[in-house]
């Protein structure tokens, strides 16, 4: 026999995130996604390659897209990522320049 206790209304702990409805990449969907995106995708030979994430949240996907564009090509990446978040961009920034140093 299985007994759940709780002690806290249903949804009391939903934290900051999902309260202003925010929804975060997980890092394997990201992973995932950005595999497919760089398989379908048509990347010139030459210039520079624009990423646009209208909701970059954390920025899970653009890491996972930054992790596997080939090196050679990463120099052409021209990556920007909006969101409503000011904290979320923050967190997004800091985790990119670690992978995408300019």
């Amino acid at each position: 026999m299985l007994n759940i206790v709780t002690s806290a209304p249903r949804y009391s702990d939903v934290d900051r995130q999902k309260s202003d409805g925010a929804t975060y990449t997980p890092v394997v969907l990201a992973e995932f996604v950005a595999q497919q995106m760089l398989r379908e995708a048509a990347i010139p030979e030459r210039g520079k390659i624009r990423v646009l994430d209208l909701a970059v949240g954390d920025g899970a996907l653009l890491d996972a897209l930054i992790n596997q564009v080939p090196q050679a090509i990463r120099k052409r990446l021209e990556v920007v990522g909006y969101d409503t978040d000011p904290e979320a961009i923050q967190v997004a920034a800091r985790r990119l320049r670690q992978d995408f140093q300019t």
